[in-house]
């Protein structure tokens, strides 16, 4: 049985992965760019109750990326890490750790591939250990299908790269 394109498809291959599959109604390489530019990814990456009020993208390899979600929670929500690889349109991958808890290093993988006339997500993230992707893995896969549902809306919207 096959799932609609626009439905987060997860997996947990080995103890530490989680692999995320989604499609979007958009070419590569503007779908690319809503992951890299501050102006589109503050209006698309959003948590329930939180929207994005920090956004710092050095993109380059060994550049820096900090965002922070602020919202009706007591304390803010805070990612930061470095750019590894970059191939513009196609692959990022980062280092990553959260700004108010530090399990070690996450890794993140994101290819971005023609699917048709649509482009295919997969997000290959590997945690330090299987009991952080267990403590992790229930908010890192909502927080993904909301934030994807915001950008379907986005791309929707008629944005431009």
């Amino acid at each position: 049985m096959t799932t609609p394109a626009d439905t987060l498809s997860v997996t947990t291959p080995g103890d530490t992965g989680i692999t995320i599959v989604r499609e979007f109604d958009a070419p590569p390489a503007l779908v690319y760019e809503c992951h890299v530019r501050c102006d589109l990814l503050k209006r698309w990456q959003s948590a329930p109750g939180r929207a994005m009020t920090l956004c710092e993208i050095d993109l380059r390899v060994g550049g820096a990326f900090h965002y922070t979600w602020e919202g009706e929670a007591e304390t803010d929500v805070g990612t930061h890490g470095t750019f590894d690889e970059i191939v513009t349109a196609e692959k990022l991958v980062t280092t990553e750790a959260w700004d108010d808890w530090n399990p070690g290093p996450v890794v993140s993988t994101t290819i971005f591939e023609a699917a048709g006339t649509r482009t295919r997500v997969t997000t290959v993230i590997t945690l330090p250990s299987s009991e952080v992707r267990e403590m992790v893995m229930g908010g890192i896969t909502s927080g993904m299908s909301e934030a994807y549902v915001a950008l379907d809306g986005l791309l929707a919207a008629g944005v431009t790269a």
